[in-house]
């Protein structure tokens, strides 16, 4: 992972399944969560509303592929700190 080499930071957990941090979330209350909007199982969207809802100190940075300004603006809604546009090739 390209974040593991940034000074300062630490990736304490990596998740394939969403509902498997929903089912730890409290082992990393206060952290800043990193979420990809496009999950098949659930929206990042809906996931950043329940990590909110279970720890209204998390920070949630949302990943898109999309520009679209009314998914940023959903995104800032529901509680996401910021997004990062990621290239899909």
């Amino acid at each position: 992972m390209i974040i593991d080499t940034l000074v300062n930071f630490e990736v304490v957990a990596s998740f394939e399944d969403p509902y498997q941090l929903l089912d730890q979330i409290k082992s990393f209350s206060g952290s800043i969560f990193l979420v990809d909007i496009g999950m098949p199982s659930i929206s990042g969207i809906e996931l950043t509303r329940k990590i909110r809802k279970a720890d209204n100190h998390a920070k949630v940075i949302l990943l898109t592929s999309n520009t679209d300004m009314q998914h940023v603006k959903l995104g800032l809604s529901v509680g996401v700190q910021g997004y990062l546009t990621k290239r899909v090739d």
